[in-house]
């Protein structure tokens, strides 16, 4: 089930003019990143990337169609807070501080719109919430059980899955 190539789709809203229906997605085009960490350019070309590589990974993964959906939403939407707090650092770096947090209202207002079932919109508020947790907490027994705790009803796995897409869905990395 889905597509092998979501970004296909979301690639056909802007060649139709229909991105403005859409301000969440619109906001990441020209949405600058840090260059040595996304060389594939603004927020919008990593989206692209990261949603073709959740539709690959959950192939790989076997996951069900609603884990599938799942994932798709929260690549999808997880980036969706840097246009509100990217800026450049002190040392003229492109940096997005709290981009987790700030993305938790535009993906509430985005899957709202768009009449997700709540089912999905309750575990894609936490995997955004939470991908970008991996690079600032040790991994001890005792925080995988927290971030389970945090995560829940979504997974560890589904987590797994989003971190990984997100890592991939970098243009210089190999896959």
């Amino acid at each position: 089930a889905g597509s092998s190539n979501p970004s296909y789709g979301l690639l056909a809203l802007k060649d139709m003019g229909w991105l403005t229906l859409y301000p969440e997605l619109e906001a990441l085009m020209g949405c600058a990143q840090q260059k040595r960490w996304h060389p594939e350019g603004d927020v919008w070309a990593h989206t692209c990337l990261v949603v073709d590589e959740a539709a690959r990974l959950a192939r790989l993964r076997c996951l069900n169609d609603k884990e599938l959906l799942v994932l798709v939403f929260a690549t999808l939407c997880h980036d969706f807070g840097k246009p509100a707090v990217t800026v450049m650092s002190k040392v003229g770096e492109v940096v997005a501080p709290g981009h987790a947090n700030a993305g938790l209202h535009p993906t509430t207002s985005f899957l709202k719109r768009i009449v997700a079932p709540r089912s999905v919109l309750i575990m894609v508020l936490p995997l955004v919430k939470e991908h970008g947790r991996h690079f600032s907490e040790q991994v001890t027994t005792s925080s995988v059980s927290s971030l389970a705790q945090r995560l829940a009803p979504a997974t560890i796995k589904l987590c797994e899955v989003l971190t990984e897409s997100d890592a991939y869905g970098c243009a210089a990395l190999p896959k």
